[in-house]
This record gives C-alpha cells, sequence and structure tokens, in this order.
C-alpha cells in the first residue's frame, strides 16, 4: 500500500523563499562575509578574548568549551575532536541528502568539523552558545553530536549577534543517538542576520529524541531538520514557537523518515504573525515499506495578528505499508475575541489581554516537550 497526501516536488519546498536567498541556495551566488578568513584552531585561540562578550554567560561557547578540553577541566564524559576540512565532515555532510541545495549550501558554509562525544555527564544538562560573533560564515564548524548508549542529557543552544552579518549565515548540526541513548535540545534562535539552521538526528533502538525551539528573529530564517528513526521502538518530538513581526520571513522545512517498525514521531509547531511577516511550514513524514506499527502525528497551527501577514502550510504524508497510525492537520486562526473581551471585562488592559492570550497560544508547545 501507498498513500501521499500530495505529489512532492523539489519546488514546493523553495516556492515562498524570498529571491535573495534561492540566489544564494539555489544559483550558488554566494554572499560571502567580507571578515577576513581563519583557520579554525586559529579561530578557537583568538576568540578567547571575547568570551566576555556572550549574551548569556550561563552559555558557553565553542570556543571556551575546546579550552576548557585541552585544559583538562571539562567533566571527563566529554570528549572533543576538531578537524579542518576532512574526509569525516564529507563523510557528515552527506547525510543532509533530503535537499541537495542545502547540502551544497552546507558544503560551501561549513570548513571544519566540531565533535562532542557525550558521556554519563554528572548534571547532565549543557548550554551552548552558537552566536557567529561576526566570524566569517565560512568558518563555522559543522557540529557534530554522538549521544553514547543509555546515556540521558539536555542540550540547549541559543543563537544572537551582536550586528546584522552580510549574506545567509549556514549551521549545521549532525547528532547521532546511540541505542537507548535520551536527547532533549531546546534552540532560541534571536538572530538579526539572515540564518538557516540545519539538523540531522539519526535514532537507533530504543533511542529518543525531543527537540523544541523558539525563535523571534525579524529577518530570515530557515530552520531545517531531517529525523531518521533507524531502530525499532525509537521516537522523536518536534516542537516550535516562532513569534515574527515587521517583515520578517521564517521557513519551517521538516523531514521525518521512519525507516524501521514500531517507531513514534510527534510535531507540534505554532506560528504568532503580526506586520507583514511571512511563515511557510511544510512538514514531510516518509514511512517506508519497513514501517509496519509506526505512529506519527503532525500539527501546524498559526495565530495571525494583521491583515497583512501571510501563512503558506503543507503537511505531506507519504506511506508505504498499511498497519500505521498517521494524521496530520494545519490550522490558521485569529485571536478570539469573547476571549479578549472576557479578560478586558475583568480589568486588563487590551494589550495586556492579547499577550496573555498569545502566551497561551504557545504554551502548549514547551508543555509537551517538557512532558
Amino acid at each position: 500500500m501507498r498513500l501521499t497526501t500530495t505529489p512532492y516536488s523539489p519546488e514546493e519546498v523553495w516556492k515562498y523563499t524570498p529571491s535573495e536567498i534561492k540566489n544564494i541556495l539555489i544559483d550558488n551566488d554566494f554572499q560571502i562575509s567580507k571578515s577576513p578568513s581563519l583557520d579554525f584552531k586559529n579561530q578557537l585561540m583568538k576568540s578567547y578574548d571575547k568570551m566576555d562578550q556572550q549574551i548569556n554567560n550561563d552559555f558557553i561557547s565553542l570556543e571556551q568549551l575546546w579550552l576548557e578540553f585541552q585544559s583538562e577541566t571539562l567533566d571527563k564524559s566529554l570528549h572533543l575532536e576538531t578537524s579542518g576540512s576532512s574526509p569525516q565532515r564529507e563523510e557528515k555532510l552527506l547525510h543532509f541528502n533530503q535537499n541537495p541545495f542545502v547540502h551544497k549550501f552546507l558544503s560551501r558554509n561549513t570548513s571544519s568539523l566540531y565533535k562532542i562525544q557525550i558521556g554519563h555527564l554528572k548534571n547532565k544538562y549543557l548550554k551552548i552558545d552558537l552566536s557567529a560573533f561576526g566570524l566569517d560564515s565560512e568558518n563555522l564548524p559543522l557540529l557534530e553530536i554522538e549521544v553514547l548508549e543509555n546515556v540521558q542529557v539536555t542540550i540547549e543552544f541559543i543563537y544572537s549577534d551582536k550586528e546584522i552579518i552580510p549574506g545567509l549565515l549556514g549551521r549545521a548540526i549532525f547528532i547521532e543517538l546511540k541505542p537507548g541513548a535520551n536527547l532533549k535540545i531546546k534552540e532560541s534562535v534571536l538572530y538579526s542576520s539572515q540564518l538557516m539552521r540545519c539538523l540531522k538526528v539519526i535514532l537507533s533502538e530504543n533511542a529518543h529524541f525531543k527537540h523544541l525551539i523558539h525563535s523571534s528573529t525579524q529577518n530570515y530564517f530557515r530552520n531545517e531538520i531531517q529525523i531518521d528513526l533507524n531502530g525499532p521502538h525509537s521516537s522523536a518530538f518536534l516542537g516550535g514557537s516562532f513569534l515574527q513581526y515587521n517583515k520578517s520571513i521564517n521557513e519551517n522545512n521538516i523531514w521525518i523518515n521512519h525507516n524501521t517498525s514500531d517507531s513514534y514521531s510527534n510535531q507540534l509547531y505554532k506560528t504568532i504573525l503580526g506586520d507583514e511577516a511571512v511563515h511557510t511550514s511544510l512538514g514531510h513524514i516518509h514511512i517506508s515499506q519497513l514501517g509496519q506499527k509506526t505512529e506519527s502525528h503532525q500539527l501546524l497551527k498559526s495565530l495571525i495578528l494583521s491583515k497583512k501577514a501571510q501563512v503558506n502550510c503543507k503537511p505531506y504524508l507519504d506511506i508505504h505499508c498499511d498497519d500505521v497510525k498517521a494524521t496530520h492537520g494545519a490550522a490558521i486562526s485569529s485571536l478570539d475575541t469573547e476571549e479578549l473581551f472576557y479578560l478586558e471585562s475583568r480589568g486588563i488592559k487590551e494589550q495586556e489581554a492579547k499577550k496573555i492570550l498569545e502566551s497561551g497560544f504557545l504554551k502548549e508547545v514547551e508543555d509537551q516537550w517538557n512532558q
């Protein structure tokens, strides 16, 4: 049996993408920052004096993490490796294969590999700052994370910048979960520059992955995620909240591949749009012939606060077996006037009442991530 909700075409992925971004990704017209290019290992040392510039002192940069590893002050359960343009980097880039244009872009914009192997950490929590600090976009490393067998860990990433960096920045994260591993990731995107963050996750048997992303960027942001559920009884939850105003453009492109039996996935993305903001969500669920007894759900919700805001939602199912549970849906709405009136009748000012309703709309996503 095969079920497809709509025929998929590569053109659909870029249908709503701004022309200047298409020029970078599709026509190979790379707009690279004019900052001087630095060797990655030199960059690690030269950025030492910039550590106090981090937007949040609770977060540690990749550079500082490396320095602590070199000085043997880092938790022994963490093992780090770095390399330049190596066969290992090329091998990991091949996994970003759902979209050839993305693969080509990442090949040009990640000139090194930075690997973190995670064992049984004492506090089971890492907070890492992945901000660019104005460095040339070609020097951003491909970040590889390997979570060892039966390890549970939570990682929080933050992306921010002090000034707008020319061109389109590319961040690539490759994650592999060994059998029984349990990883939760929370990402906060606060960029004023244009950013495409690509995340690839491979799950083994009994591995579990939860992902939550918050984006309030007021420029262009593309959230590109590929999930491969390769082991029985593996699961993935993907959630996100996007807060967009002005003329910001966010694209949410999700691929989930159920490549084995008895796997589970769930997606819940919510967006609030005001002014002339544009949001596009494309969700792809692929269940292979081996995917018997798969359960997969996908829900995209948007709250529009302006007549000039625009939302494009397209969930997509591609099912190649007959013993599955799969649902998908999309909903677009505005603030409920009755709920707004109720809050105002209790003495709450209009703007504060709107914020309460908006906060309640987004809260469900984080609640599911915390479960």
